[in-house]
């Protein structure tokens, strides 16, 4: 176990136990505050097209929302002896507590994979997150909702760095690759001397946080094209490891 997957189940913990002690309406409070605030600042910013105040709604309404609805939860006797259903209360806050939890985490752990925290001395974060159990276990749902590049990308780029220059130089007169080989995002991204030293050095974490990168997984049309000539790549992969070995 890693040090993610420990953070992440201390994480979770922590917010089931302080879920089970807020119990379940008050446990409501903070993703209540939270989703009205966001629809809030998108509401603002469809009309008012003003970025800066709409991320002020986001960081400021949370706090003050959930300072009212506080208000009107508060119970006047919390000293009192709890009622006969305050179990069931505190179960389902745990259970309140523990989602939110849940998803902040892989919030959090999705904004690690796509920061370029390798620019900060911090790749070993990024590191850690990438071999955590936790991303592989839930590594599905943050790529179908984009908040992370898909896996195929990654293992792309395993089978590209791996390959001998006369399978890649073969696999370039395939006509998928060519096609895709005149996307001028991909011209710029593989003209860059980080992105080369990253690929030599077979640094993915570093080559999915780079924002080049990333901007082009955020364009259907150009990963759909990508995915297409991945089981090219691997099936050249293989065939070059084949014959090394012989």
């Amino acid at each position: 176990m890693l040090l993610t997957d420990i953070i992440f189940l201390i994480f979770l913990g922590a917010c089931a136990g302080l879920g089970a002690w807020r119990g379940f309406l008050r446990a409501l409070i903070g993703p209540a505050a939270f989703l009205i605030a966001c629809a809030l600042s998108g509401a603002y910013s469809a009309l008012t097209h003003k970025i800066f105040e709409s991320l002020l709604v986001l960081l400021l309404g949370p706090p003050i929302i959930g300072w009212g609805l506080k208000a009107l939860v508060r119970r006047k006797d919390q000293d009192q002896p709890l009622p006969p259903l305050a179990c069931v209360n505190r179960v389902f806050g745990a259970i309140i507590g523990l989602t939110w939890g849940g998803v902040m985490g892989l919030v959090l752990i999705a904004i690690v994979v796509i920061l370029p925290l390798d620019s900060f001395g911090l790749g070993d974060i990024t590191r850690d997150v990438h071999a955590s159990a936790t991303l592989a276990l839930f590594r599905h749902p943050l790529e179908a909702w984009r908040l992370i590049p898909p896996k195929e990308i990654n293992a792309c780029l395993d089978g590209l760095c791996g390959m001998p220059k006369k399978t890649q130089t073969s696999l370039a007169q395939d006509q998928d690759i060519q096609e895709l080989a005149q996307d001028p995002r991909l011209q710029k991204l593989l003209l860059d001397p980080v992105v080369q030293k990253a690929i030599t050095d077979k640094d993915f974490p570093a080559l999915l946080s780079n924002p080049q990168i990333l901007d082009i997984v955020r364009d259907p049309a150009l990963v759909a094209k990508m995915l297409k000539v991945f089981p090219k790549i691997r099936a050249a992969q293989q065939a070059a490891s084949t014959s090394s070995s012989l």
